[in-house]
């Protein structure tokens, strides 16, 4: 008789409930990197009271999380990543008070971000990335005043965030890119929060201005992702005196008006400053050599006579190339110049906006 390959006759695993009846004094359980160890978490974990430490990702696991979990008042580290589980995080999550790790990354669990996860007073590191939340980040979130890396991306949360969440005074890394939050750059959170190493809050439909001095504090900022959002005004060139900032993304935006960053700022950061996408900006004249512009991917404000019907970069636009549109700026001290990008042929636009670049360098 013929032998069947071993993958097809294979049948999924399940962890026998019984299997921690009898191990109490068991304090890490470290079960990951099995695919095909499939079915519930069991309950009956809950009766390893001494464990500390619960690491069970990339298997594949299913269903909800048990909420006898929360019986285990002593897990410093829970790490449930990679599987499959559903529904919601119980509330019983609240009652592992010395919990330290909490990881349910790469899941499809839903429903909201439960109150209680204010009650893990320990908690060091939250990554809750890759799931199905929605709803708003609840306030109590501002409770994990040990807090040092919080991901909430990828999920479906929405804005604002909670004010009192300016109280995590210990978060280094703030990631939330990829929800619908739809507001402003939260800047009197993220402003607060004056130990932050990287911010990430691309593809969150934030909207407005960048505000100027929303990241002023942040000495210790080295990326900041703004990416793929509809945010407007000018680029602040007061994001190039934070002294160890070494990657900006502010590209897919509606960013305009002239870059004003310092070209000591731009030969650093090289390509990992990112600002292309946004229609509307512009280098101005004898700012930067060839090849910053080239990456930074603005065209450069040129001469009103230099060239015959050429627009912007050499290349030639129609009579009338784009539909109608408002662009305000920001320059200088706080004064605002509005200007109508329109229905112009390409010299009379170029010109527009080379006359406002001239005017505001008289000015200031």
């Amino acid at each position: 008789m013929a032998g069947t390959p071993a993958a097809a006759t294979a049948a999924a695993v399940e962890l026998p409930p019984a299997l921690f009846t009898n191990a109490s004094s068991l304090d890490q359980l470290v079960v990951k990197s099995n695919p095909g160890l499939t079915g519930r978490i069991p309950a009956t974990l809950s009766d390893l009271r001494s464990l500390r430490v619960l690491s069970m990702s990339q298997n594949g696991f299913r269903g909800e999380i048990p909420p006898e979990l929360g019986r285990l008042a002593a897990l410093q580290q829970l790490d449930l990543s990679y599987n499959n589980l559903t529904g919601e995080i119980p509330e019983e999550i609240g009652g592992m008070a010395n919990l330290s790790i909490l990881d349910l990354s790469w899941n499809s669990i839903t429903g909201g971000l439960p109150a209680a996860l204010g009650n893990l007073r320990m908690l060091e590191k939250a990554d809750l990335s890759y799931n199905r939340f929605a709803g708003r980040v609840p306030p109590e979130v501002g409770s994990l005043r040990e807090l040092v890396f919080l991901d909430l991306s990828n999920n479906e949360l929405a804005g604002p965030l909670p004010a009192s969440m300016a109280g995590l005074g210990k978060l280094q890394y703030l990631l939330l890119q990829e929800n619908p939050i739809g507001t402003a750059v939260p800047a009197a959170v993220v402003g607060s929060l004056r130990r932050l190493q990287v911010v990430g809050m691309s593809g969150c439909n934030l909207k407005g201005p960048i505000p100027r001095g929303a990241f002023a504090a942040l000495a210790s900022l080295t990326a900041l992702s703004l990416d793929r959002n509809r945010l407007d005004g000018p680029i602040p060139a007061s994001l190039a005196a934070l002294p160890h900032l070494g990657q900006l993304n502010l590209s897919q935006n509606r960013l305009a008006w002239e870059i004003a960053l310092p070209t000591e700022f731009v030969e650093r950061l090289g390509r990992r400053l990112d600002v292309r996408g946004n229609d509307e900006l512009f280098v101005g004249r004898g700012r930067y050599g060839g090849a910053q512009a080239s990456y930074l991917g603005a065209p450069p404000c040129v001469a009103a006579g230099g060239g015959s019907g050429g627009a912007v970069g050499g290349t030639s636009s129609s009579p009338v190339e784009s539909s109608a549109a408002a662009a305000t700026a920001m320059v200088g001290r706080g004064f605002r110049v509005y200007g109508i990008v329109g229905m112009f042929g390409g010299l009379v636009s170029i010109f527009l906006c080379c006359l406002l670049y001239s005017i505001c360098d008289m000015m200031f």
